[in-house]
């Protein structure tokens, strides 16, 4: 059972869609049913070069990350993922009995950097 474990999402950027905020917050409400989530939003960085932009916002993230005990890195981007909800339900659990903590992190517009993405 999930309901003492606390989930976190790491985004960079604040969410500027109505219909988005409205969704979070109903997800919110049916999640806490099974378990507890915490959202952190990091402020963007404000270089223009794209490269650049992409460095500071993984390293933002990863520093919001300090207050966590034993955290275990989910990156939400492009790439290899789970093939479905239930092989993910499975690796949650596996992640949560070696006391890991599952934290998934959303990076920017432009993603997040290789390094982050491999850790």
């Amino acid at each position: 059972m999930l309901t003492q474990h606390t989930f976190h999402i790491h985004c960079i950027g604040k969410n500027k869609d109505a219909f988005v905020s409205s969704g979070i917050s109903h997800f919110e409400t049916q999640i806490k049913k099974y378990c507890r989530i915490e959202f952190s939003y990091i402020k963007e960085s404000s270089h223009t070069a794209i490269p650049k932009k992409i460095m500071e916002d993984s390293l933002s993230l990863v520093k919001s990350l300090s207050g966590i005990n034993n955290p275990f890195i989910i990156s939400l981007c492009e790439g290899p993922c789970v093939k479905n909800s239930v092989e993910g339900a499975k690796l949650l659990q596996q992640w949560m009995n070696q006391s890991l903590h599952p934290v998934f992190i959303i990076g920017g517009a432009f993603g997040l950097s290789e390094d982050l993405k491999k850790q």
